[in-house]
């Protein structure tokens, strides 16, 4: 089950397009379900423009430990950042990717007991044993401009969008 907030659209092919239309706009969704452990896999085209902040997490915003899984941030045209943060420590990655704006990646994110291992397309780029979450946690996609970073978005960037064909989740039952 999902819950969102504005700027949310179907596209061509029926994937979804979360938009920002303007340097203090952005757009969301996330679960409402929790889940504990799994692989958790997101295709998607991200635009390019400095300033530009989309992201794909697992995250439990309501504990005090602030558990979270930053699966992917993009930090700059070329550059992803992967992240796991717990008990206000966190363990950040930063991988240089390439042009992600010319065709749909996938992202994902193998987490179980003690363990994350972090994909781009299809190939494992990170695995880590620090900072690891073990509580239920919930999905989000967002796009934001990026004013928490360096604060040099341009309004000649929006609309701006992040297109989902598609996100999944598996689990061991």
């Amino acid at each position: 089950m999902l819950m969102s907030s504005s700027n949310l659209s179907i596209i061509d092919g029926g994937g979804l397009r979360i938009s920002s239309t303007g340097v203090t706009d952005g757009g969301m969704i996330e679960t409402i379900d929790h889940y504990l452990y799994g692989y958790f896999e997101c295709r998607a085209k991200i635009q390019n423009g400095r300033g530009l902040w989309p992201g794909i997490w697992i995250y439990d915003k309501s504990l005090v430990s602030k558990p979270e899984i930053d699966i992917m941030e993009r930090i700059e045209d070329s550059k992803i950042i992967c992240t796991t943060h717990l008990n206000g420590n966190m363990l950040p990655k930063t991988f240089t990717v390439g042009d992600l704006s010319t065709d749909y990646h996938i992202f994902a994110a193998y987490w179980g007991n003690g363990k994350v291992v972090f994909y781009l397309d299809n190939v494992a780029i990170w695995e880590t044993t620090t900072y690891i979450p073990s509580v239920p946690m919930a999905l989000m996609l967002d796009l934001f401009p990026d004013g928490y970073l360096d604060g040099s978005t341009s309004p000649a960037l929006f609309p701006a969008h992040f297109d989902i064909d598609y996100f999944k989740v598996w689990q061991k039952k």
